[in-house]
This record gives structure tokens, C-alpha cells and sequence, in this order.
């Protein structure tokens, strides 16, 4: 997916960004929730969704214009603390 340089990037334009969601379903009112897994080991959910919201968020974007499906809900799913959604 393409996805606009920011001001940290060495390169104006467009960068290429690559990635595999973990899993997403379509619920029974059309729209999906994505989930992804995650090894960090840590307990902080907060953290977690720092290091990784932006990740789900990218992925929101990729499902939404692949499929045309709106996304309602994002998960982590950490193996230290279990179901962390992002806000």
C-alpha cells in the first residue's frame, strides 16, 4: 500500500508500506474487526497500543479500500495480556 511521506521520511511522495493481518471477520452487520497478534513482552496495554495502533490503523485503511467493508472494531491480542482493543 502506498501511503504519503512524512517529515521524518529521507523521500518526498509516496512510501511503500507491506504487511499480513494476523485475521478479520465480517460480523453479522457487514463490517469487520481486525485482529492482530502480538509476542511483546510486556503487560502495559498502553504501551502496546503506542507501539502498535498505528500498524491496525494502516491495516484499516488497506482492508477498507481491498474490500470496500468499513472496519468497527481493532484488537490486539497479546499473549502477556490478552484482548487489547484501540481506541
Amino acid at each position: 500500500m502506498g501511503v504519503p511521506a512524512d517529515a521524518s521520511a529521507k523521500t518526498d511522495g509516496i512510501v511503500i508500506v507491506q504487511g499480513i493481518i494476523d485475521g478479520y471477520f465480517i460480523d453479522s452487520d457487514g463490517k469487520a474487526v481486525i485482529m492482530d497478534y502480538k509476542t511483546d513482552r510486556t503487560h502495559d496495554k498502553e504501551e502496546l497500543i503506542r507501539r502498535h495502533g498505528p500498524q491496525l490503523k494502516l491495516y484499516t485503511e488497506a482492508l477498507s479500500g481491498i474490500r470496500g467493508v468499513e472496519v468497527k472494531e481493532l484488537i490486539i491480542y497479546s499473549l502477556e495480556v490478552g484482548e487489547v482493543p484501540i481506541p
